[in-house]
């Protein structure tokens, strides 16, 4: 009778899959079990993600990098399809940034209106000038 390994490395898979910015193993471990009556996830739980994912970095299925100084986050091991990026702008605050699919940014961190489309920037040479 399965154990349910192959479901858990489905769940980690699609999770780390799933997000921009990677995964600690806690997180894993929540999205793999979910919360156990609030307490999050039991060492043991925390354990077998850890196995799932070290067979998965010696597969090569995803990678594991240090970051905001000691926290390890899960990767995968290529990168996503291409996201779909869209360049916005507020004429009011004079600021431009770029929306993307994922993780969109439609309105102006400053003054919170909605951002209006705009071409990337473009570098022109002003007549007179050097440069």
């Amino acid at each position: 009778m399965s154990r349910g390994h192959g479901r858990q490395e489905r769940i980690i898979l699609q999770t780390v899959n799933g997000t921009r910015y990677g995964c600690t193993v806690r997180q894993l471990a929540y999205a793999a079990y979910g919360p156990d009556r609030g307490d999050g996830p039991s060492e043991t739980q925390l354990a077998a993600v850890r196995r799932i994912v070290d067979r998965l970095l010696r597969e090569e299925r995803v990678v594991e990098r240090v970051m905001l100084g000691t926290d390890r986050y899960i990767l995968p091991a290529r990168p996503s399809v291409a996201t779909t990026q869209q360049m916005l702008q507020c004429l009011d605050c004079d600021l431009r940034w770029v929306s993307e699919e994922h993780a969109p940014h439609p309105h102006c961190w400053s003054c919170g209106r909605p951002g209006l489309p705009t071409r990337p920037y473009v570098r022109t040479r002003v007549p007179g000038r050097r440069g």
